[in-house]
């Protein structure tokens, strides 16, 4: 059990400026390319984890300049402890080199984000202070700016190991080579009647102190076209993440790997109501490799790292149909295909696939009560491509398998 709200809020002013004030264990978020949680539970719905808010403790402090708004917020984003003794929310910014090279161990997951299983892949952060200054621009549009810095209390070694060695439940590490993270951008949002577009940029470095360890192939942008109408929509898009981007965000994932990085490519969505009680929607992203290879810092041992080549291709397509059966009972519908083709590890097709086959059902037991269920049915192919083996086992190209899940929710 932890607390995971426990905050005060009231306004003040100081020499005559007025702000709002929120204290005590509380949360931010900005965009998904510069400072939001990942939602890592994707078979459970909960109002409170899937917020996209960075617990911590500490404050924001938001101040009004006419129609703009300037938030100041700081805290600690570590030892946030529950009864158990387990941190609910650990952060991982900043990442140096590729996190994938075909070949090599296939990605899965987000860069480790428990520091108490050993080493990983990027700084843990202890704790942070960031500024978000929004302002509005004519009626149809809004432009958003932030900084933000992150800093933790014992660094990493070149191994990833934290360099603590003062406490004996952490890893014995090595001379420290990166503690810091500063993190940076902006978002533009503008809205051309029923056509919105948004875009943005955001950008990662890694200190260890005041010197530069990543300040080149870290940053990521992405570009959007949204039309709506009362029957169906449709979205449009591009972006590119180059491999040492790594904001404390949530940008996505391509089947088991979440914030990909290394990737550029189109993405688009459509919807479409076929009845008042049937609904269709359905994705598309088709990425390519960026083909960025660089030297590493002679602090992580030099050598050039390199991944996904341009002619690397990794697509991943989403279809869900719903169908409200009644103000009780609703059904579902729903895959996801994930194709690669690593066209840069030689001659024969190295093209593993993964598959996902959802079928869910739920029953509104009152306005407040919640019922349901969810059948999820994979299937994971290596193709005998290297790294892609399931589970790491030699040999093994191919595993399928079943998960049935199921959530009861009562708000009060």
């Amino acid at each position: 059990m932890y607390f995971q709200d426990f905050a005060v809020n009231f306004d003040t002013s100081i020499i005559g400026q007025g702000f709002s004030a929120e204290l005590g264990r509380t949360g931010y978020s900005i965009s998904p390319y510069i400072f939001q949680r990942p939602d890592v539970t994707p078979y459970f719905q909960n109002d409170r984890w899937d917020n996209g808010k960075w617990m911590f403790d500490g404050g924001i402090l938001g101040f009004h300049f006419g129609g703009a708004k300037l938030d100041a917020f700081a805290g600690r984003q570590s030892n946030r402890l529950t009864t158990a003794g387990l941190d609910m929310q650990p952060m991982i910014a900043g990442f140096v080199g590729h996190r994938f090279t075909p070949g090599g161990g296939r990605p899965t997951g987000l860069p480790n984000n428990n520091p108490m299983l050993g080493p990983v892949q990027g700084v843990p952060i202890d704790q942070h202070l960031g500024l978000h200054l929004q302002v509005p621009l004519s009626q149809n549009g809004q432009l958003d700016l932030a900084y933000i810095w992150l800093e933790s209390n014992t660094g990493v070694d070149a191994a990833g190991n934290l360099t603590d060695n003062a406490n004996p439940a952490l890893p014995a590490g090595g001379p420290r080579v990166a503690n810091r993270v500063q993190v940076f951008g902006g978002d533009l949002k503008w809205n051309f009647g029923s056509i919105v577009v948004n875009g943005g940029y955001s950008q990662s470095n890694v200190q260890n102190g005041n010197n530069d360890v990543v300040n080149r192939e870290n940053w990521a942008w992405h570009a959007r076209a949204a039309y709506e109408t009362s029957r169906w929509g449709l979205q449009a898009g591009y972006r590119e993440i180059r491999p040492q981007f790594a904001a404390p965000g949530d940008w996505g994932r391509i089947g088991m790997w979440w914030n990909p990085t290394d990737i550029r490519g189109p993405e688009a969505s459509a919807h479409l109501n076929l009845t008042d009680q049937l609904k269709l929607t359905a994705t598309g992203e088709w990425y390519t490799g960026t083909g960025r290879n660089f030297t590493l810092p002679a602090s992580f041992g030099g050598g050039v790292s390199t991944g996904l080549a341009t002619n690397d291709h990794i697509n991943r397509y989403t279809a869900e149909l719903g169908y409200r059966l009644n103000d009780a009972w609703n059904l579902s519908l729903g895959a996801e295909w994930v194709d690669w083709d690593l066209k840069s590890m030689g001659v024969a097709p190295h093209k593993p696939t993964e598959r996902w086959y959802n079928i869910g059902l739920g029953y509104n037991l009152s306005d407040m009560a919640r019922l349901s269920f969810l059948w999820q049915i994979s299937d994971y192919d290596s193709k005998g491509t290297a790294g892609f083996d399931p589970f790491g086992n030699a040999g093994v190209t191919r595993a399928t398998g079943n998960l049935l899940t199921t959530q009861l929710t009562v708000k009060f």
